[in-house]
C-alpha cells in the first residue's frame, strides 16, 4: 500500500521547492525513516523550543515573583527585560542560554547586574543548572 504525505499547497510553495521536498522524503525514505513521522517530529521539537524560551519561562517567573515586589521594582524588572533581553536572547531555549548572552545584552551599571541576577534566578526557578 501506498502512503501519500501533503507537503504544501500550491501557491505557498512554487512547483521546484515542492519538487525538493519530494526529493528531500524520497532520500529519508532511502535511510529507513518515514518522512511524515519525521516531520511530526520536527514539528513537536520546534514546539518544545518555543514552550522552553528563556523568555517563556522568564515571563513564568515573573508571573511567580511579580506579588512579592513593589509595583514599581515588578515594573521596572519586566521593562528591562522587554529591552535589555528579550529582544536578543528570548527566543533561544533557556538550557542554551550562557551567563555570557545576559551580560552581552545590558547598558552597563545597576541594569547589568540586574539583568544577570535575573538570568540567574530565572534558570534556577526553571531547574536548570546556573552558568
Amino acid at each position: 500500500m501506498e502512503k501519500l504525505i501533503a507537503l504544501e499547497k500550491y501557491p505557498i510553495v512554487s512547483i521546484s521547492d515542492a519538487w525538493q521536498q519530494r526529493d528531500n522524503a524520497k532520500q529519508l525514505l532511502g535511510k529507513g525513516v518515514d518522512p511524515s513521522v519525521n516531520r511530526k517530529a520536527e514539528r513537536a521539537a520546534r514546539n518544545d523550543t518555543a514552550a522552553n524560551s528563556f523568555e517563556k519561562i522568564a515571563r513564568k517567573w515573573y508571573g511567580h515573583k511579580q506579588g512579592e515586589w513593589s509595583p514599581e521594582y515588578a515594573t521596572a524588572i519586566l521593562t528591562r527585560m522587554d529591552k535589555d533581553i528579550f529582544p536578543w536572547i528570548g527566543s533561544t531555549p533557556l538550557t542554551e542560554v550562557t551567563a555570557k548572552d545576559i551580560k552581552g545584552n545590558n547598558r552597563g551599571g545597576k541594569a547589568f547586574a540586574d539583568n544577570y541576577r535575573a538570568g540567574v534566578h530565572i534558570r534556577h526557578f526553571h531547574g536548570s543548572s546556573q552558568f
